[in-house]
């Protein structure tokens, strides 16, 4: 699933392309049951068209475009297990599992391709849209967190440290690659009770989350399956994992072992992360 890097670089790449500002002409919905909104979709491609792009931005995994017009509207999209955006023209062959397509007046498409139908797309005015359980419920956003208050809405919780940390109601972004390279660095077994850690140890956490993610986000982001940038770059952190998916710890040498913590594979080091209280 693309995390919290993967999808800021889509956001970026998707302003680099100059999409804000640009003018809505068309939208096709090829997979509608993927669709969310309190207007019906043949009133949303009237609803839509001439709209211009205006903010874009992203809060955890999700990717919001403001638009023009009155009323207000916000487009919001979760890519989810195997969703991708991509800009070409509208001329390009559609590929195999496209699933949403929005036209611009210049030419280009915004392309959604999902195969595995997981990922969602919102449409609706700014009030309702965040009135959505999901929206709604999302935390703060692990980029822009502070120190202190990590601190405290970890504590807040109870259980496996790495159970959560993928609660995106807690914090909005980390998926099960920033999870298992940043427990790793911190030496953290993700097992762990967050109400048994200390200062020392939510402070290493903290600061390894925040490292874990500058270096996925430097690296371009991780592609292994499905997702790439817009203009179809790929990333490169999946030739630099630490301890996701590798054999042996980089560390210590030790052969690295794989848990089930919160029904996620996880990858450890035993030597290295031992302490676990839950």
């Amino acid at each position: 699933m693309p995390e919290l890097p993967e999808v800021e670089i889509t956001a970026r790449k998707l302003k680099e392309n100059k999409l804000t500002g640009s003018k809505i002409a068309y939208f096709k919905f090829l997979s509608p049951k993927q669709f969310r909104s309190h207007i019906n979709i043949r009133a949303v491609k009237k609803d839509v068209s001439g709209r211009k792009i205006g903010r874009i931005w992203r809060h955890g995994k999700v990717i919001f475009l403001d638009l023009s017009g009155k009323p207000g509207r916000t487009m919001a999209i979760h890519l989810r297990m195997s969703g991708r955006l991509s800009m070409v023209s509208k001329n390009e062959p559609l590929e195999s599992g496209t699933r949403f397509v929005m036209g611009l007046k210049d030419g280009r498409e915004i392309r959604f391709k999902d195969p595995r139908r997981f990922g969602i797309i919102w449409y609706d005015s700014p009030e309702k849209l965040f009135k959505d359980k999901y929206l709604s419920s999302l935390g703060p956003d692990m980029l822009g967190i502070s120190y202190t208050e990590f601190k405290k809405r970890l504590l807040y919780r109870k259980g496996a440290v790495k159970a959560v940390l993928l609660r995106q109601d807690v914090f909005a972004g980390i998926g099960n690659i920033i999870a298992d390279e940043a427990l790793w660095e911190a030496k953290t077994h993700p097992r762990s009770g967050v109400q048994y850690l200390d200062d020392k140890q939510i402070k290493t956490l903290y600061n390894s989350i925040s490292r874990v993610i500058r270096h996925i986000l430097k690296a371009g982001g991780t592609s292994m399956r499905d997702w790439s940038h817009p203009d179809r770059d790929s990333g490169a952190y999946q030739n630099e994992f630490r301890i996701y998916r590798q054999k042996n710890c980089p560390r210590c040498g030790s052969r690295s072992l794989k848990i089930v913590v919160a029904g996620r594979s996880s990858n450890i080091c035993p030597k290295c992360q031992k302490g676990r209280n839950s």
